[in-house]
This record gives C-alpha cells, sequence and structure tokens, in this order.
C-alpha cells in the first residue's frame, strides 16, 4: 500500500512538473514583466523610511521561476539594485512569490489579468504594491 501510494504521489508530481512546463498551460498566461506602478497608491519614485524605491520588476516564466529586480536609494543617497530569484505558484487569485533563500516567507499577493497587487502585509514597505505588464 505504501509502494502503491508513493507511485501514485510521482506520477501526480510528474503530471504537476509537465504541465507547468507546457507553453500553452496556465503558467503561460501570467508569464511575463510586472512592472511597479505604485507604492501605498503613490507612484515611483516612492519616499519611504530610510530609503527611496526608484522602480522594482517582478519577471515571471512560464515554468514557474521569477526573478525580481528593484532600486532603492537611501537618505543618503547612495542606489542600489537588488535582485531576487526564486520560483511562484497561484492558487485561485492568489500568487506566492518564492525567494528562493527564504522560501519560508512568501511574498503574496492578488493577481488579476495583467495585475498583481502585492499584499502590505507580505510586502518589504509595508504598503500595498501593484505591478502591471
Amino acid at each position: 500500500m505504501k509502494r502503491l501510494l508513493s507511485l501514485a504521489l510521482l506520477a501526480v508530481m510528474a503530471t504537476g512538473a509537465v504541465s507547468c512546463a507546457d507553453s500553452t498551460g496556465p503558467g503561460s498566461a501570467i508569464a511575463g514583466t510586472y512592472t511597479l506602478r505604485s507604492v501605498g497608491g503613490v507612484q515611483p519614485p516612492v519616499q519611504l523610511s530610510g530609503y527611496q524605491v526608484i522602480s522594482s520588476q517582478i519577471v515571471l516564466d512560464a515554468a514557474g521561476n521569477y526573478t525580481g529586480f528593484t532600486t532603492e536609494r537611501d537618505n543618503f543617497g547612495t542606489q542600489q539594485s537588488y535582485r531576487i530569484d526564486g520560483y511562484w505558484s497561484v492558487t485561485g487569485n492568489q500568487i506566492y512569490l518564492y525567494d528562493q533563500t527564504q522560501p519560508n516567507f512568501p511574498y503574496i499577493g492578488v493577481i488579476n489579468g495583467d495585475t498583481i497587487v502585492i499584499t502590505a502585509n507580505n510586502s518589504s514597505s509595508g504598503y500595498d504594491e501593484v505591478y502591471t505588464k
């Protein structure tokens, strides 16, 4: 029985992996480059506590991988860019962005068409972050 359960689980996982990589699957509709349009309703550049967000992008591929790029400037005028690599998943209209270095703390948002809203309680800024394709 245990072996049968393991084989069934393996078959489900293999099917899932194939559907994620399928260029006609749901991942291909979501895949693309999403650009930050606002943080807390304010268009970039946005002044936050101790730094200013200059720009940000989320790049999703159809295979379930993502890369995030953010450029910030601190209060001393030093500009820095950051990159986050990880993977993404969608359940209903909720999108989960998992940083490969901190996979237990995903960024969680809502995806609606060509718009992703990362919710404030999961946003490093503390505000809703709106991204569009």
